[in-house]
């Protein structure tokens, strides 16, 4: 009798224990700029899924705080893989100059396939301001000949405005319209249109 009354009070002192408060999970977008209308190729471009480099096909926000190790912020993510959230931008960048491949539809129908790979995406520790290094490698296919046009490697600097997972989820999407600006320029000369202005959005988040 008396072991019972002692493990009824250790149960009953157990529920009486603060229960310890969980920080909730921040979810990050990336953000979407107004296109420019323009007159449109009559070429006919499909947009290949963008793949990634290990370690970035994940929701996890990347960081580094040393030299080849790579951390993820505990209660930051984006809301889904950084090569997903890709996709839809480089449909509305590309757009307005090209007619661009519904999804579904073969490649094969296409005069031009672009595929995207993400090779890296983290918030840079190491030096002081933290930045974004933002690396996309993209490669331009002539679908009818089934050859290699162009391939390039696209990198991009940011500095963080906050140390923290949001400074650089802000200058995540800086860089990357920095980059996708670029990716247009580069498809319209490797396909033979005109460049575009390089216009940069600094205070869409102000």
């Amino acid at each position: 009798m008396k072991k019972y009354c002692i493990l009824l009070l250790l149960l009953s002192g157990c529920s009486l224990l603060p229960t310890p408060k969980t920080e909730p999970v921040h979810l990050y977008l990336f953000e979407t700029y107004p296109t420019i209308k323009n007159n449109r190729s009559a070429k006919t471009i499909a947009i290949s899924t963008p793949t990634s480099q290990p370690g970035f096909d994940t929701p996890q926000i990347a960081y580094q705080r040393q030299a080849l190790t790579l951390s993820y912020f505990l209660y930051h993510r984006w809301v889904d893989t950084p090569a997903h959230m890709l996709k839809p931008l480089l449909v509305q960048t590309l757009d307005p100059y090209f007619v661009i491949l519904p999804q579904m539809a073969s490649h094969s129908l296409a005069d031009i396939q672009i595929n995207t790979e993400l090779v890296s995406l983290k918030q840079n520790f190491i030096d002081h301001p933290s930045h974004v290094d933002l690396q996309l490698r993209i490669q331009i296919i002539d679908v009818k000949n089934n050859h290699v046009i162009s391939s390039r490697l696209f990198n991009e600097m940011q500095p963080a405005a906050t140390e923290d997972a949001y400074g650089g989820v802000i200058a995540t999407n800086l860089a990357l319209h920095r980059i996708l600006i670029e990716v247009l320029n580069y498809v319209l000369l490797t396909t033979g249109s005109h460049e575009v202005e390089r216009e940069v959005v600094t205070d869409v988040f102000e």
